[in-house]
């Protein structure tokens, strides 16, 4: 759902018993249906439409959100009302979507468990098919591509690891153990969830699944993004800016047109797509061969310049990326996050022909990135 205020050239008129007009104080507010009028020389003017899961509040002068409801602020942000108030509950990982209120994957997207291929269908990953043992699933597809050397992973319960760009088998896993993440291990409980550092990871067929990284201000707790943030913290959350209140988020205000909301503050978009410097909220607002780099204050660089990366940065082959835009030419980002290289297959963002395997980045009118083919 867009939560930004509909703005309509509309006023209306109060008429009093007589039949006369009544004209309005300034900074006045009155609701008609679920829509909030505000006083604007002399007469009320339409300011907002509330949503359906809002309350016009003349008081407040804005739609007060239904008490526990859940909401999207945008693809990603899950939203909690509070007391009237939205804020922020927590954020989708980089492989689903925000829908009413609770995160789903995105249909027909795939991963990777192990060696086995899941896909996306009404909401929830299920199994669709094995790679063979000369493959490895990566990017949620069989690819036959060289290994990374000394890389380790499983297949049918062993352990393989990378030699000479080939899957070698090393050992066997024994009866009772499972093959997770290159290495035999005890099988953990279908649907239990866990953390490892700031990543939430969740038992999928007995196995330690790798799901999403907590964004910073969140840390990851029993498989969970929970706030965790200093009082006095600034944040964002799409456009909007937050607050750290007593340990929570806790919304402040929202950026202006033509603005973008980055480290708790708001920034003029210079350009259409960012280029040396240009503010930006992530690779998406950046312009080809650039990316959004948080260990610069988040502007774009140029991706040719080493690549070096921390979270939410452009890079080679393991560093982090939150999509494809994040990693340099030549390679994509993989569902565990991390950046490898090869092609981008269909349904990938793109800056470039030469960045998909079809070879064909399809971008829409002024639009600073694009789809593969």
């Amino acid at each position: 759902m867009n939560r930004l205020a509909i703005l309509i050239p509309t006023a209306i008129v109060l008429f009093t018993a007589c039949g006369k007009a009544s004209t309005c104080t300034a900074g006045s507010f009155e609701c008609l249906a679920n829509d909030l009028y505000a006083c604007s020389g002399g007469a009320f003017v339409l300011s907002q439409s509330c949503a359906a899961t809002e309350t016009c509040d003349a008081n407040a002068g804005a739609c007060s959100c239904n008490s526990g409801a859940y909401d999207c602020a945008n693809d990603t942000d899950v939203l909690f009302c509070s007391n009237g108030r939205w804020v922020l509950d927590s954020r989708c990982d980089p492989g689903s979507v925000c829908t009413s209120g609770t995160c789903v994957c995105r249909t027909n997207d795939t991963l990777c468990v192990g060696n086995d291929i899941y896909t996306c269908a009404a909401g929830a990953y299920a199994y669709t098919s094995s790679c063979t043992a000369a493959q490895v699933c990566q990017g949620g597809a069989c690819s036959a591509a060289a290994c990374p050397a000394s890389a380790v992973t499983c297949f049918q319960n062993s352990v393989y690891t990378c030699t000479g760009g080939t899957w070698v088998l090393s050992t066997t896993c024994q009866t009772g153990d499972v093959c997770f993440n290159g290495a035999c291990a005890t099988p953990c409980a279908a649907g239990a969830v866990g953390c490892s550092g700031n990543d939430a990871y969740k038992c999928v067929n007995n196995l330690w699944t790798y799901q999403f990284t907590c964004d910073n201000g969140y840390a990851c707790t029993s498989g969970a993004c929970v706030a965790s943030c200093t009082s006095g913290q600034l944040d964002c959350s799409g456009n909007d800016i937050y607050t750290c209140t007593n340990g929570a988020w806790v919304y402040t205000s929202t950026c202006a047109t033509g603005q973008y909301c980055s480290a708790g503050a708001c920034f003029q978009d210079v350009t259409a797509c960012g280029v040396a410097g240009g503010s930006c909220a992530g690779s998406e607002h950046c312009a080809s061969g650039y990316a959004c780099l948080d260990a610069s204050g988040y502007s774009c660089l140029s991706t040719s310049t080493g690549c070096t990366c921390v979270y939410g940065v452009c890079g080679v082959t393991n560093n982090t990326c939150q999509n494809s835009l994040d990693c340099c030419g030549g390679y994509y980002c993989a569902n565990n996050g991390s950046c490898y290289g090869g092609t981008r297959p269909s349904g990938d963002v793109c800056h470039t022909n030469g960045d998909c395997t079809s070879a064909n980045c399809v971008i829409s009118g002024s639009a600073c990135y694009g789809t593969c083919a």
